[in-house]
């Protein structure tokens, strides 16, 4: 040290009475040199530092940018001597740096060109500073490492680095963990990985030196001290030194001792190409393997293996598959047959199942084949009352027994079956199984007897064979009662002249007979069995339901063949044209899954999926996501047998629109009278009979949302199909929009929702529609404005909104700007308008914008056809001329607005004359209900605007009276539409919405955001949002556009000045991007550093956080300007943090940490990272830990 001062001394030019000097300042060194050695500065280095044998190793300090002087000391006192190597002013000296065993980094950091074992010491360095006359100290204890080959655990009998390694457990065996040649030595422990947490089972590590290394090893003996039949251990590492780059590996044990012996076994059926599902376990596992025991030789496979570490293994092939522990093969072949083992343990309870998988296959043709008949029509054999039958079966798996025997019971005495001689041919994997047969019948037996050759046997229950054949025997002429013989006492009889009459009469009435005889057998052979097989003999009924279904078949194409994806458009498509597949979901039957709803391939699956299957379905969706589009495209599948369509297996299918039910409870009227043609012969009761006789029926009952008797007629046909009380056998779907579906609905409904355009469907659409009109080049610009306008963007995810967005971008630019749905919906219809006037002579184009502009009856009219809920009414035309104006009704219908339908109405009034009885009537419509809303929106708007902000001036009370009967969940766009049009409409719309009183609805940030631009008008409901105790909530089921609009709602705070008491994240959190400091959800909304918010909370049920994420949500939370507050609600969080440096920050900016697991309360102790008790500096012990834990995994449960 004294040598260091000197050093420093003559750095600085002090070099003047330093005797003098270093006496006085002696005992100040000392006390410094002392401070400096027992304390770390965390800028300076840090201790211990870990290098490895055999490679350039670097003792990393951080000095001060100004640092005049560095000097390194190795096992030498410092105190004493000049120091090992020293840099100063650039240049490098001293004899560890000329020996080349170190050398200095210009940042001061020593490089030790070779480090070996020696080297594990020790090592001391001052830092010069400019600015301070004594030098600052550092001691760094080097440690010198070996790393490990392979660099992780191994366990014997596994491969080298498996994800997961999987092993039957053999009694008397022992699992051997170990790391070869590390340095320093590392400790292993087996746990026993389990819902309560890892359990430990030994710690208890074998050290074996080896030249300056050692190698561990950890045995067990027992792995089964938490389970029995399945136990997921983890051998880990306690690697300080960070030698590993894996500290765990996992292996799953499996106990098969007894298991088939004690377990049932279930007898499961399936044909060939079919799709199976072997149900293992109800709820949700922790553990499960599946196994494949082949029927032939016994041997075991595995098949499927979930350990629920994230990574399923599929250690046979890829056919199988697994689905929430179910195993799912989805095309079944005969190879698949056999034994099926499913080993489970959930963290509570184990299980083992057992599935005898037969797969059989069909006979080609579907019944047994009797010689001498041609199945094309009803068999009758012309036989003798004894003789020979013959069927078969051809191409059948497995094989099956066949017997012949009378069809009818009270027969069976009659005919008798003997020598029955059954005969089998293989073809490889399928059989051709004949049965031949002598028979006798009695003679007294009936002319005509009916027998079937039938499957029978063990396997017989698989299948449902039979043929049937009607046996026709000789001698019924013989049996008729002719005259009596002519004899010699007959020829003496009264009177010899009458015998040539006589005789003449007798062969006259004999020929009668003979005539009567053959012609009645001739109508017999005709009309045999007519009644039991109508269908193939006479094809009357059969013609009738062609018709029928002919008839059905030109309505639906008047239908999808008059599609138009814009009104101004020229010309009609057919549906399939345009159709484009947006995101579809389905409501998952399992309740344990965090988010319910389940993505669906197709459309196509609506009624195959395996959790769908049944007889009801409800498809929901906002206006404008295609409900009804996709009705008239299963039409048109229907109706054209597209291939590969689920359309294809229905033999009647109904596509009833519910809005033209008004007064009419029958569906089968309803069938007669919207869907038949006027002129059709069918009765009510023959379309009845039609739908129970089928085998197959589909309908829909489009649009609930519009159906006028809703409210009024619960006992209605309509109500009964859907409680399923009425055609309980056919297949029923119900469209509606999802915030109006009926109040009750049978329990077995399967929900479906439309989830609208993601990019795939916009270029799709795109590809079929715009470029179709010659606007390719436009395709990639329209895709580009989406990009630049996330608002617009979200508005397009509707697809009504973006296929009207699509066509109108080709001829102009302005509608990349609009930001809200008021601007996109004003900017259409002013298209629409524009698109007239271009058509008309100038001076016609005054009475046109009048149209445009002034429409305050239509308004009215609108606003009070919405009965309180989204509604698309059915006006009459006439009506609406006498309201309108024929000329103002005309330029709606030549722009589109309008949609005119021809309809029939029957009056049963008395008095009505007979010509009136039935007549046509034409109806208006809107193109789409959101033009109805649209005016009426308007009436609304005018309405408010009217109204004081001060009770009882201009009759505000009363005219406040109008939104008590719109309910905001059923009529958004109406109270959307309005805040957009009329800031002061807005004022009232948030003041009815009772902001801040009740809790927050989301709905009124999107009525905000309709203000575009300027938001002064209702700053204070912004404020009262903000500032209120619930603050802003952003959950995972809210569309993408109010997730976003959550975001700008933040944005007008903080432009505003004003500070948001709380933002809540509702199970849709995903990660923290840290290159952007951003909050990254589930739907990909990004929120950016929240700079004016007090809290952050997140609610995600029935989540755990890791250590990693915990550091991304502190590092984010540490930028945020103004945050006091985190929060984390039914999460699982680690027992301790270890995160010293972003504790410190949180600490620093005093935000705090609390964790609500159920119902228990914990602050975060910043200092230690552990739990404690909120009211109080208790530390949670992991005792209390642990019980946290099994509350929260039986919350899960």
């Amino acid at each position: 040290m004294l040598y260091l001062v000197v050093q420093m001394a003559v750095s600085e030019r002090k070099l003047f009475n330093m005797a003098g000097m270093l006496k006085a300042i002696l005992p100040s060194v000392l006390i410094l040199v002392y401070v400096f050695c027992c304390s770390a500065d965390e800028h300076g280095c840090q201790t211990p530092q870990y290098l490895e044998i055999g490679t350039s190793g670097t003792v990393v300090c951080s000095f001060s940018v100004d640092f005049v002087s560095i000097y390194w000391y190795y096992n030498s006192d410092s105190s004493e001597g000049p120091a090992t190597l020293s840099y100063e002013n650039e240049q490098r000296q001293g004899e560890g740096y000329t020996s080349g065993e170190f050398d200095i980094r210009s940042d001061g950091s020593l490089i030790i060109n070779n480090v070996l074992v020696k080297h594990e010491a020790r090592f001391t360095v001052y830092e010069l500073k400019v600015d301070k006359q004594l030098p600052d100290r550092y001691d760094i204890q080097v440690v010198t490492i070996v790393r490990p080959t392979p660099p992780h655990p191994v366990i014997d009998d596994c491969p080298t680095s498996p994800s997961l390694c999987y092993i039957p457990w053999r009694q008397q065996h022992q699992l051997i963990c170990s790391i070869n040649q590390a340095r320093p030595a590392i400790s292993l422990a087996w746990l026993a990985r389990t819902t309560d947490g890892n359990m430990n089972i030994t710690d208890k590590t074998t050290l074996v030196s080896e030249a300056n290394t050692w190698s561990s090893s950890l045995s067990v003996v027992n792995p089964f001290m938490y389970s029995s039949h399945l136990a997921l251990l983890v051998c880990q590492a306690d690697d300080h030194s960070n030698l590993l780059e894996q500290t765990e590996m996992l292996i799953l044990v499996h106990n098969k001792d007894g298991v088939i012996s004690m377990f049932e076994t279930k007898e499961v059926l399936v044909e060939r190409n079919e799709k199976i599902q072997l149900h293992c376990i109800e709820s949700g596992y922790q553990l499960i393997i599946w196994e494949r025991i082949s029927t032939k030789d016994n041997v075991t496979t595995n098949v499927m293996l979930d350990a629920g570490t994230g990574v399923k293994m599929f250690p046979s092939s890829n056919e199988y598959e697994l689905q929430d522990g179910t195993l799912v093969i989805e095309d079944v072949e005969l190879h698949h047959e056999a034994l099926y083992r499913c080993t489970y343990n959930d963290g509570i309870r184990e299980g083992v199942r057992s599935f005898n998988l037969t797969v059989y296959v069909n006979p080609i043709p579907g019944y047994p084949i009797i010689e001498g008949c041609t199945h094309d029509r009803y068999c009758v054999l012309d036989v003798s009352y004894s003789g020979i039958l013959k069927c078969t079966v051809r191409g059948i798996r497995p094989e099956v027994q066949l017997e012949w025997r009378a069809y009818h019971a009270d027969h069976s005495e009659m005919i008798s079956f003997h020598s029955q001689q059954v005969d089998t041919h293989s073809n490889g994997e399928t059989s051709d199984v004949t049965i031949t047969a002598a028979y006798t019948a009695k003679e007294t037996a009936e002319r005509k007897l009916t027998v079937e050759c039938r499957s029978m046997g063990p396997n017989s229950k698989h299948f449902s064979l039979n043929s049937k054949v009607d046996l026709l025997f000789p001698g019924f002429v013989d049996q008729i009662t002719t005259a009596k013989p002519v004899t010699s006492e007959t020829l003496s009889g009264p009177s010899f002249k009458t015998v040539p009459i006589i005789v003449t009469v007798c062969i006259i009435v004999l020929i009668l007979i003979i005539g009567a005889i053959v012609g009645y057998r001739v109508h017999k052979m005709r009309t045999k069995q007519l009644p039991m097989f109508i269908p193939e003999v006479v094809p009357l009924v059969q013609n009738t339901d062609s018709i029928f279904i002919t008839e059905l078949k030109s309505n639906y194409e008047n239908l999808y063949s008059a599609v138009k994806p814009i009104p101004f458009l020229h010309g009609n498509f057919t549906v399939h044209e345009l159709y484009v597949e947006g995101g579809i979901e389905y409501l998952s039957k399992d309740k344990r899954k965090k988010i319910p709803w389940e993505p669906l391939d197709s459309y196509q699956n609506i009624f195959t999926h395996p959790e769908l299957l049944g007889s009801r379905w409800i498809i929901e969706g906002g206006a404008g996501y295609g409900k009804s589009t996709l009705s008239v495209q299963l039409a048109y599948e229907w109706c054209q047998r597209v291939e590969g369509s689920f359309m294809n297996e229905i033999e009647i299918f109904i596509l009833i629109r519910l809005r033209q039910l008004k007064g009419i409870s029958s569906i089968y009227e309803a069938i007669k009278r919207f869907i038949l043609p006027i002129n059709s012969k069918f009765s009510v009761d023959d379309i009845k009979g039609f739908i129970d006789n089928s085998k197959s029926v589909l309908i829909i009952l489009d649009g609930f949302d519009e159906y006028p008797d809703s409210n009024s007629n619960p006992n209605s046909d309509v109500f009964n199909i859907i409680k399923r009380t009425m055609l309980p056998s056919c297949r029923v779907a119900l469209t509606t929009r999802s915030d109006y579906l009926p109040k009750d609905y049978a329990p077995q409904t399967k929900r479906v929702r439309l989830t609208g355009f993601k990019s795939r469907a916009q270029d799709e659409y795109m590809q079929k529609a715009v470029i179709v009109n010659g606007y390719k080049t436009m395709e990639n610009t329209i895709k580009e404005w989406l990009q630049d306008n996330p608002i617009l963007g979200d508005l397009c995810e509707v697809p009504l909104f973006f296929v009207m967005y699509a066509h109108l971008s080709l001829e102009s630019d302005e509608l990349r700007k609009c930001t809200s749905v008021t601007s996109f919906f004003r900017y259409m219809i002013t298209c629409l308008h524009s698109h007239l006037r271009l058509k008309f002579r100038d001076e016609n184009v005054d009475t046109l914008v009048l149209s445009e502009n002034f429409h305050q009856e239509l308004d009215k009219i609108c606003f009070e056809s919405l009965n309180g809920h989204s509604y698309n009414p059915d006006i009459e035309k006439d009506y609406l001329l006498q309201a309108l104006g024929k000329e103002f009704v005309d330029q709606y219908l030549q722009i589109g607005i309008f949609r005119e339908e021809k309809a029939t109405v029957v009056s049963n009034e008395p008095g009505v004359q007979a010509s009136d009885h039935v007549k046509t009537v034409y109806k208006l419509r809107f193109y789409h209900s959101l033009f109805c809303e649209w005016f009426a929106a308007h009436f609304l708007a005018e309405a408010l605007d009217k109204t004081s902000f001060t009770s009882g001036k201009d009759n505000g009370q009363g005219m406040l009276t109008i939104l008590e009967d719109l309910d905001p969940s059923e009529l958004q766009y109406v109270y959307r539409f309005a805040c957009g049009i009329n800031p002061r409409a807005a004022k009232h719309i948030l003041e009815h919405l009772k902001i801040g009183h009740d809790g927050v609805d989301a709905f009124p940030i999107l009525c905000i955001l309709e203000q575009v631009g300027n938001v002064d008008t209702i700053i204070d409901n912004v404020r009262e949002i903000c500032v209120g105790d619930d603050g802003l909530q952003v959950r995972d089921h809210d569309p993408i556009i109010l997730q976003r609009s959550v975001v700008q709602l933040m944005d007008i705070a903080t432009s505003k000045e004003i500070t948001v008491s709380k933002l809540v994240l509702i199970d849709c959190f995903k990660l923290v991007d840290v290159t952007t400091n951003e909050i990254v959800l589930y739907s990909e909304v990004r929120i950016p550093l929240l700079n004016d918010v007090k809290q952050l909370m997140f609610e995600q049920k029935e989540r755990e956080f890791n250590q990693h994420h915990l550091d991304e949500i502190f590092k984010y939370a540490s930028n945020c300007r103004n945050l006091e507050e985190i929060n984390f609600v039914y999460i699982l969080l680690p027992y301790r943090i270890n995160a010293e440096a972003l504790l410190g920050q949180l600490a620093a900016k005093d935000i705090k940490v609390h964790w609500f697991p159920s119902e228990s309360e914990y602050s975060l102790d910043l200092k230690s990272g552990h739990w404690q008790q909120f009211e109080g500096s208790t530390h949670v012990t992991q005792h209390e830990y642990s019980k946290v834990v099994t509350t929260f995994r039986a919350l899960q449960d």
